[in-house]
């Protein structure tokens, strides 16, 4: 009698999905600095510092209750969250005068929630919708 093993083929997108997930990681700090950096060139004489620590504690506190991957929002309103913070962070740095670190920042966004979202489909093929 003989016996048949077989071996799973090798997870050749795991580590490239990881790599997509710590991008989308570096660019979520890297919003909430925007909006804070934002917040504070925008704010008046004095209320630089105040402005900014209030703008990035409200943004955090909205992003943990309604956009995390442990929120228990709707994946809707996640993903309405999430862009809408992106959409300031890079709003904030041009109006600010850094369109260059805008421009970095939101093709940092688009590629790492792109390839992050074709490795999920390539990895798990049951994956259809969000």
């Amino acid at each position: 009698m003989a016996v048949v093993t077989t071996t799973p083929e090798p997870d050749h997108l795991g580590g490239t999905r990881g790599l997509f997930l710590l991008l989308i990681f570096l660019a979520e700090l890297a919003a909430w600095a925007a909006i804070g950096l934002a917040a504070y060139s925008l704010a008046p004489n004095g209320w630089g510092i105040p402005l900014a620590v209030g703008a990035v504690a409200v943004t955090l506190v909205l992003w943990g209750l309604l956009a995390s991957p442990k929120a228990k929002a709707p994946p809707a309103v996640k993903i309405v969250v999430q862009w809408v913070v992106f959409a300031a962070a890079v709003a904030g740095l041009i109006v600010t005068g850094y369109a260059g670190f805008a421009g970095a920042l939101a093709g940092l966004i688009v590629s790492a929630k792109v390839g992050e979202r074709v490795t999920r489909r390539t990895l798990d093929p049951s994956v259809t919708g969000s």
